[in-house]
């Protein structure tokens, strides 16, 4: 585990910065006031950063008020039997790709470069499937993304550790329904790509984006606040889900060379819910009513472990005619009605 704490003598340097503004010359009279104005007010509390990436799960579960056990069955997520028996195996480009992909000789030094070709292939190809033609948004994938989220119990690990503490990490993909990096509050699905065999190691780090995408937009107050995770080295996928009440739900480990069917119409349908819940214009009176029930929505593709399988979801919300997701053909597709001036994004 890598900690950092930041604790700046601020003191020291605004006397040093007063300095060097009172030696300016006179003609700067109204810059110097304006300078030693910001240095007055600056402040900053000292802080605790902590590397995503180098803490153990249970350092980040605590230190984020994340519910969930690896060991429990309780926080098993699967996708629905009816769904995987239903859904048929296709032959689409990207699917042969990864074959020659993985069949080459070339493929043998299989680290984190090689794996997010894969994955670059893999997500630009169910992206190319998903029906959302008649959608207001579409989901784009940006890479790179830096994550960051304070902690929720800042000395849960460290009780040395300052008030503020802070995790920090770069996640490989988001996807949501902006192509800018720093809209986080945009982001519906955290990709992180492992080297092979190292997936086991990733969930930690993948609770840390989940839980920063999360608390980003629920300051941002958007009306859905569950966010997906894909955990893969190419060769394993494990797919999460940290739902609004900062339960974390955790696949088991589903391999390509055997599960490979399976895999992919799980994206497929992390992606369509995803698109599901991204914003639209409708009339504000209804508070986009199909969102508010997305939870128990959720529940049409995906089985909870446990006791949460069970639990009873929130009550439903009447849905009026204007609301956002209808079923066209069978298929799910977002078609929005706009009919008033009173409206707004959720």
């Amino acid at each position: 585990m890598s900690r950092t704490s930041v604790n700046i003598d601020w003191v020291g340097i605004r006397s040093q910065l007063q300095d060097a503004i009172d030696a300016l010359p006179p003609q700067c009279d109204q810059v110097k006031d304006f300078l030693s104005t910001l240095v007055k007010t600056k402040t900053q509390e000292p802080e605790t950063v902590y590397k995503a990436s180098q803490l153990e799960l249970e350092q980040a579960r605590a230190l984020l008020d994340i519910e969930f056990d690896l060991d429990m069955e309780d926080y098993v997520w699967k996708l629905d039997k009816n769904i995987i028996l239903d859904s048929s195996w296709d032959t689409s480009w990207e699917i042969s790709a990864i074959r020659q992909i993985k069949l080459s000789r070339y493929y043998k030094i299989r680290d984190e470069a090689l794996v997010r070709s894969i994955i670059d292939v893999l997500i630009c190809g169910r992206l190319e499937r998903l029906k959302d033609d008649k959608a207001n948004n579409h989901l784009y994938v940006t890479t790179e993304v830096d994550i960051h989220t304070k902690a929720r119990k800042p000395k849960a690990v460290d009780t040395s550790a300052h008030n503020t503490t802070v995790i920090k990490g770069r996640a490989d993909w988001a996807i949501g329904y902006s192509l800018l990096k720093k809209s986080l509050s945009s982001k519906l699905i955290i990709i992180e790509a492992k080297r092979e065999g190292g997936t086991s190691k990733g969930i930690a780090q993948l609770m840390c984006y989940l839980a920063g995408v999360q608390d980003t937009r629920a300051a941002e107050d958007k009306t859905n606040h569950q966010v997906f995770g894909i955990l893969t080295d190419s060769a394993e996928f494990r797919f999460a889900l940290l739902d609004e009440s900062r339960r974390m739900f955790l696949s088991s480990v589903l391999e390509w060379r055997t599960d490979a069917h399976h895999i992919v119409t799980f994206i497929d349908h992390i992606l369509e819910k995803a698109i599901e819940s991204s914003p639209h214009t409708t009339p504000s009176r209804f508070r986009n009513a199909q969102l508010l029930n997305y939870s128990r929505h959720l529940r049409s593709s995906f089985d909870y472990g446990g006791d949460w399988s069970s639990a009873e979801p929130k009550p439903m919300v009447d849905v009026d005619d204007d609301s956002i997701i209808h079923l066209v053909d069978g298929d799910s597709v977002i078609v929005t009605i706009n009919t008033s001036s009173d409206c707004m994004e959720v």
